[in-house]
């Protein structure tokens, strides 16, 4: 095998320093979407929470629509 020389060297740096950066633009675009999911995780626990509680509004149970 043969050693590469400086100049392939060179541009395979460039082209791994290139790979990382986009994987790490990935990571932090997932990173953000993960913690915006956990949040309307949590408002919609919260909101389920409230209705098992009873605490929806509703005075009498009947829907609306009745």
């Amino acid at each position: 095998m043969q050693t590469p020389s400086p100049d392939e060297l060179e541009i395979r740096l460039a082209y791994l320093d290139d790979a990382l950066s986009g994987l790490s633009d990935v990571v932090y675009a997932q990173t953000r979407e993960i913690e915006r999911l956990g949040e309307r995780c949590r408002e919609l626990e919260s909101r389920v929470q409230a209705l098992a509680e009873g605490s929806d509004g509703g005075d009498d149970g009947i829907p609306p629509h009745y």
